[in-house]
């Protein structure tokens, strides 16, 4: 029974509130407070990104299960291919408990990634620069998920940002 001191209307509008907050937070935002992560930005077996606010496009997204947490990697587009690695979420995973956000701020202990451009050294991702790895939903054997992240090569520093996948199994 109603009390007769809440009118009808609020409780139905309180009761869409739960529903509303979900659909708000199905997305998320990157660790820069930018516009919301939206997967589906990628096709299948892609990855995109803004790498120093140029479009990066990355072919062959791949996924594989590594110890307790799983590595995308991509092969080399735009200049650049790409490995993520996320620890401790692969029971997530399985048991289809996402989204889940490993940070990439803890000196690269519970999430990194790396660029690898065509010539010259590597860029890794660099505590202190923000970022994480957000792993959205495995949808029959693919993964998709958003990344951002700060990344240094010695004293060369690039930004990626806006960042999606979606990636196929290994």
């Amino acid at each position: 029974m109603r009390s007769p001191h809440i009118p009808a209307r609020r409780s139905a509008r309180a009761g869409l509130l739960p529903l509303i907050l979900a659909v708000a937070c199905a997305k998320g935002k990157d660790d820069t407070g930018g516009e919301a992560c939206d997967p589906s930005a990628s096709g299948p077996g892609e990855a995109r990104a803004e790498v120093n606010s140029a479009a990066w496009l990355g072919p062959d997204a791949t996924w594989v299960a590594s110890g307790d947490g799983v590595q995308i990697t991509t092969s080399v587009g735009d200049g650049f291919r790409l490995t993520l690695v996320a620890y401790g979420v692969l029971d997530a995973i399985s048991e289809g408990r996402l989204p889940q956000t490993a940070p990439m701020d803890a000196a690269g202990l519970e999430a990194w990634g790396v660029l690898y451009p065509e010539d010259g050294s590597s860029y890794s991702s660099k505590a202190g620069e923000g970022g994480s790895l957000t792993l959205f939903a495995l949808e029959g054997d693919q993964l998709s998920g958003c990344f951002s992240f700060g990344a240094a090569s010695g004293d060369e520093a690039l930004r990626v940002s806006d960042g999606s996948f979606l990636a196929q199994p290994l």
